[in-house]
């Protein structure tokens, strides 16, 4: 609480402010001593105040400014250092300047920098700096002045200049005028390429002869800090300059450390590797390996050994410990633990605290709060840890070395993040050898100088912490190009395969990454080493590597499911989130799973326990950080705080990467661990889950399960078991709400993946749901909604039916009656209250996806009173108003109109299909969407009708309704994409269950003429998924026989829009569904005339000609799929061909017998293989067709036998009944 002295501080200041504002507003311009003075003494005391007090610059700040400059000519350079300290003063206060006020003050502050003597400059740039501060594009008068390159800008003039003082604070204006003000904009891309390039010129540099270290320590922050501020502000500048700009970067997220010290020599560029390039272009001209030796830096991929000209420090003594730490540097560790996750933000404005401006040194030591903190105020404006804070003994100007390279690596990670995450993933991939090792090192073979280097040996946590992060943005989004990853070769080949490399570079990632795991006691970078390890995970095909790399990732993030930060356990289960999420479900989790216990890590010991061991590697990571501690002194204190009481003694025996069976051992951290606590035997206590669920079951539950019931539920719940349960040894009494969300989407990647592992413990996991579905909060209830959804669809799945999943084997098989108990369980808990809750929309959508996966058998065998109860409430919710509600349950009634015992329910169908009707005609898209999908399901419920020959249902179903269903439906087909594509389902199975009854109706011929209208308009244009669709429908249309096919006005329009997309469409896909529909229609003439009869023999020909032009790879997959529609519809063709058709087919057919042959016969050959058999019937039945076609013609005609016979040995070479002529005997006219 501020006392009566403060406040009367503060309204002092306010005062003195107000006065002193006034003074200087009423001066004008004069010449003469006694002026000079009284604005000399005005100055002084407006640049005194203290400006920490908020709101203390009430007045204009543009008017004083521009007064100021006003006042103080260019000559009097003591008052223009003072003015430039004013308008640093004020412009940090947050204030907002006018455009015009900064060309006021720009043009006064270049003029004072042109005439100032060296000694003012510093402080005139210090000025110009924060006058340009955000203000980029309010200074686009002067870019040019200022950057362009002929003439030489200004800044780029200063930038060069040999007074370290001067060149970094043009630096600093450069850095402050490309960056991103507060509406977005930035200046010109040109002249952020100059500020880039001025920025590489000088990290490429050696340091000039005669530059203290320290004075050049801070050049180089200041230009990486400048480049953090060029790239935050376009994504596309770097480009041209990628190879230079990841040179640097790679040389300076090094700089410093112990064995490579600061004499370092950037490379010009870094060239991709020509393993890992995707197409990225040419490729760079060569370059000798001498002249790569030159330049310091080994290109070849895997980086290489140490640099020449470093200078490796050999000195064994440890490092003296700092004196006590200034407030600053708690804030930044503080900083680091709390930003970590943000890394490679923006900006963020400082707060000011101090009192008086310092004259000497801007930003002098200056360092971010965090790594993406691209802070470029002056030094005297914010908390900032100088060389004042440092002793002047050895010891004490040592730190302040240490602290200055750290900042330089930092800062040169943060601009290697946002260098890879603005930059495409495929040209990105090109350089993974240069930042990612791809073996482990040998003996006799230097480390490779890489971002593990940083990441195990950097003694500062916050550089190991962005060097984690930039690990993460490579593998991001690189599952695409890891997919090729395969470590399975039995046989090896003299060469090694890029299969081989890239596994052998995901093992040695996961190699060190558990490794730093294993050493790390910081708790951010434990939190962002795990996030990596999730990112790893969700990009690796496990599938295809051998076994063991995902046991170690989960033996080494054990111990920190106990750890006290929130963070650490909310990151160790996003990682088991993540693995569990791994597709195809692997057998190593499965049989991790299968144990009650959570795996141990071998050779761990407890506290007090004392083993040998031998040195391992992590122990030789820990020694090197504490050789050179630096800034892990500064937090000393709060990292032993801040990390587990666990011991670092689980060697990397057990996530050796080299072994991949996993080893046995006795295991046991400090905490204990989940699973070091008991295994429950029957009869003896039962976990509280099985108390909530109503019993135990049979199997033994998972650790995973048993790990995250503990999160989940509280105290009170334990409480009713009747025994004790040690929750220290699983999570805390109140766990926080973001690790109580993260085991339930654990669950929910459980259930999803791997539910037969969870078979023999139904009722255990439906107790947890229930107790999270009556949980006070709200995204409790949410979360275990979705995890109650995964295990309807498990359960619905896996459960026995007529045509169990044949992926399932027969003893994880779900009896009905399980999962009706269950479901009745549920219904009679907290589920129908939630659907029914109308505050929480969110919960009811979730609860009516929920409940759309009790599965036809479960739904029947309910008690009536329940499945009257989902039915009223999924109708009810139908007609809710919030949209997602509306779309959920909407859907839900698609799911439960193809029940078959509720399809056969004329009422049920009725009011489904008004629910429908109704919602197609919402304004949100996304209720549409659903209403569309559901309008589809209902037609296919009316087609199974139909098809079982259900009269009664038929005669019941009103007209009416159909003639509004497909009215409905042919809107719907001229609607989003996202809507049409089931639309057009949906009128094509109406259109086929339309009986005569329906099509004698007046009106009805006009609607089906529109609605197929609309399916030629989408097969011809529109979204590929929406074009299969239309053809798949326009093939129901044909499967009515009460519709004239051949006569119908819009037939011929029909036929040549298939036609079309059979010759032309580039996706296969359309091309196979739209042959699909051309094989549907079972009479001659429902193809009309014979030329229309012969256009479809044309397109199909000339379909199979150019079958292997491929335009998209992607479609490769189809191409065999293609040709097997496209021949099975040429058969069905073949069995139809009238007499008055052949000399027609004559011309189509001509020298392309042998095409043709072909591929009938491997069409023959698949059919063979797939049925089975030594015949193929469609085959046999156009052979035989054809034959009684060459029997009944007259031998006169000469032309039409002889493409009879052609036809013959086309269709007939391979079938059973023998040719009725030889090949040589066809003669073409």
């Amino acid at each position: 609480m501020a006392t009566y002295s403060d406040l009367r501080f503060v309204d002092e200041e306010r005062q003195k402010f107000r006065r002193c504002s006034s003074r200087l507003l009423s001066l004008v311009p004069e010449t003469g001593g006694e002026h000079r003075q009284e604005l000399n003494s005005v100055l002084d005391e407006l640049n005194s105040l203290d400006y920490s007090i908020s709101d203390l610059v009430d007045q204009d700040p543009n008017r004083l400014l521009s007064k100021a400059c006003v006042l103080v000519p260019l000559q009097d350079e003591l008052l223009v250092t003072k003015v430039c300290q004013l308008i640093v003063i004020i412009t940090h206060q947050k204030v907002t300047l006018s455009k015009s006020t900064v060309e006021t003050l720009l043009e006064y502050i270049i003029a004072a920098t042109k005439h100032s003597q060296p000694w003012a400059l510093p402080e005139t740039l210090r000025a110009l700096g924060a006058v340009v501060y955000e203000n980029g594009t309010k200074c686009n008068k002067f870019l040019d002045r200022l950057l362009s390159r002929r003439p030489e800008g200004l800044l780029l003039y200063l930038s060069g200049s040999s007074d370290t003082n001067i060149k970094r604070a043009a630096l600093q204006c450069i850095g402050n005028l490309c960056m991103r003000c507060n509406d977005g904009s930035v200046i010109d891309t040109d002249y952020l390429k100059v500020s880039l390039s001025v920025m590489l010129s000088v990290l490429q540099k050696p340091k000039p002869t005669g530059c203290e270290d320290y004075e050049h320590y801070r050049i180089l922050l200041s230009a990486l800090r400048g480049l953090q501020n060029v790239l935050a502000a376009s994504k596309e500048v770097h480009h041209d300059q990628l190879g230079a700009l990841l040179a640097a970067m790679k040389g300076y997220m090094l700089y410093g450390l112990p064995g490579i010290g600061t004499a370092i020599h950037v490379p010009s560029t870094l060239y991709p590797s020509s393993f890992f390039q995707y197409d990225i272009g040419a490729s760079p001209p060569a370059k000798s390996t001498a002249a790569a030796m030159d330049q310091g830096v080994s290109l070849r991929p895997g980086g290489g050994g140490s640099k020449p000209g470093s200078t490796p420090k050999a000195s064994s003594k440890k490092s003296k410990k700092k004196k006590s730490k200034s407030r600053q540097g708690d804030r930044e560790e503080q900083g680091a633990a709390q930003d970590g996750d943000s890394y490679g933000g923006d900006k963020t404005a400082g707060t000011p605290s101090t009192t008086t401006p310092s004259a000497t040194g801007a930003q002098e030591g200056e360092h971010s709060a965090s790594l993406e903190v691209p802070s470029l105020w002056p030094a005297w404006g914010r908390v900032s840890s100088s060389e004042s804070e440092y002793s002047d003994t050895e010891g004490g100007q040592a730190a302040k070395m240490r602290s200055a390279t750290s900042k330089i690596r930092q800062a040169a990670l943060a601009c290697l993040h946002a260098t890879v995450k603005n930059t495409e993933k495929r040209v990105v991939f090109g350089y993974w050898s240069a930042f990612i090792p791809d073996a482990p090192p040998g003996k006799g073979h230097p480390h490779a100088q890489t971002l593990f280097t940083s990441m195990l040996k950097d003694p500062a946590p916050k550089v190991r912490v962005g060097s984690v992060v930039v690990l993460g943005s490579f593998l991001d989004g690189s599952k695409q190009f890891l997919a090729a990853a395969d470590d399975r070769i039995q046989n090896r080949p003299a060469f090694t395969p890029f299969s081989s490399i890239l596994a052998s570079t995901i093992k040695e990632i996961h190699r060190c990454l558990l490794l730093a795991l294993v050493a790390e006691t910081f708790s951010t970078t434990i939190t962002q080493l795990i996030k990596c390890l999730s990112i790893l995970v969700q990009n690796v095909p496990y599938h295809k590597l051998s076994e063991g790399l995902l046991t170690r990732i989960i033996k080494a993030i054990k111990p920190f499911f106990t750890h006290k930060d929130n963070n650490v356990r909310t990151a160790c289960l996003t990682c088991m989130g993540a693995i569990l999420a791994n597709n195809p479900p692997l057998p190593e989790i499965t049989s991790i799973l299968q144990t009650a216990d959570l795996p141990m890590t071998s050779a761990s010991q407890q506290g007090g326990g004392s083993s040998w061991r031998p040195r391992s590697e992590a122990d030789q990571v820990l020694d090197w950080r504490k050789g050179t501690r630096s800034e892990a002194d500064d937090v000393k204190n709060q990292v032993k705080d801040e990390g587990t009481d666990r011991n670092v003694e689980p060697s990397l025996n057990a996530l050796n990467i080299q072994d991949s069976s996993p080893r046995q051992g006795t295991s046991a951290d400090v905490s204990g661990g989940l699973g070091a606590g008991k295994v429950h035997d029957s009869g003896a206590e039962m976990d509280v889950e099985e108390k909530a669920a109503g019993g135990a079951d049979d199997g033994v539950i998972p650790w995973v399960v048993k790990w995250c019931g503990n999160v989940v539920l509280d105290d009170e719940e334990a409480a009713t078991d009747g025994s004790h349960t040690d929750r220290s040894q699983s999570s805390s009494s109140h766990e926080a709400l973001p690790v109580k969300l993260e085991a339930l989407q654990v669950l929910t990647q459980l259930v999803k993946g791997y539910f037969p592992t969870i078979r023999h413990i139904l009722n255990h996991l439906c107790g947890i749901i229930i107790s999270c579905l009556q949980d006070k909060d709200g995204s409790i209830k949410l979360h275990g909604l979705k995890v109650l959804e995964e295990f309807g669809k498990g359960m619905l799945h896996y459960g026995k039916s007529d045509q169990p999943s044949p992926d399932a084997p027969p003893d994880v098989l779900l009896e009905s009656e399980e999962v009706v108990a269950i479901w009745t369980k549920l219904l009679s808990g907290p589920l129908p209250g939630i659907l029914q809750q109308q505050e929480n929309s969110l919960l009811q959508a979730s609860g009516c996806d929920c409940i759309s996966t009790i599965g036809p058998q479960a739904l029947q065998l309910l008690k009536n009173d329940k499945q009257i109860l989902c039915i009223t409430l999924l109708l009810g919710l139908s007609n809710d108003e919030d949209y997602r509600v509306k779309a959920s349950a909407v859907r839900a009634l698609g799911v439960y109109v193809l029940y078959p015992c509720l399809r056969e329910d004329v009422m049920f169908v009725a009011d489904s299909a008004n629910a429908i009707l109704d919602s197609l005609k919402d304004n949100s898209v996304n209720v549409r969407m659903r209403a569309a999908w559901s309008l589809g399901n209902l037609s296919d419920a009316l087609i199974a009708n139909k098809e079982a020959g259900d009269t009664a249902f038929m005669d019941e179903f009103a007209d009416m309704l159909l003639h509004k269903l497909l009215e409905a439906a042919t809107k719907g087909a001229g609607d989003h994409d996202k809507v049409k594509s089931n639309a057009v389902r949906a009128v094509g199975m109406l259109i086929e269950y339309a009986g005569p009854q329906a099509l004698a109706k007046p009106g009805f011929q006009t609607l089906l003429e529109n609605a197929i209208q609309a399916l030629v308009k989408n097969i011809t244009t529109g979204a590929v998924k929406v074009r299969w669709n239309a053809c798949y429908a326009i093939g129901n249309v044909y499967r009515n026989t009460h519709l004239d096919l051949g006569g119908a006005p819009w037939s011929a329009e029909v036929y040549r829009a298939l036609t079309g997309v059979i010759r032309d469409c580039k996706n296969f896909k359309v091309r196979i569904n739209g042959a699909l529909a051309l094989s549907i229609p079972d009479r001659r003439c429902c193809y009309g005339d014979t030329e229309q009869f012969c256009m479809i023999w044309g397109s199909l020909t000339h379909a199979l000609e150019v079958i292997d032009q491929i335009a998209d790879v992607s479609e490769l997959k189809y191409r065999d799929t293609l040709r097997d529609q496209i021949c099975m519809t040429m058969i069905h063709l073949c069995t139809m061909i009238a007499s008055e058709d052949l000399l027609s087919l004559q011309k189509i057919i001509r020298n392309k017998e042998e095409m043709l042959t072909k591929n009938i016969v491997r069409y023959r050959e698949a059919k063979l293989r797939q049925l089975g058999t030594d015949y193929v019937l469609d085959l046999d039945s156009a052979s035989s067709h054809l034959k009684e076609l060459h029997t009944s013609m007259d031998t006169a005609h000469t032309d039409t036998i002889s493409i009879v016979v052609c036809l013959q040995e086309i269709f007939n070479r391979f079938t059973n009944s023998p040719c009725v002529t030889n090949r040589q005997s066809i003669d073409f006219p």
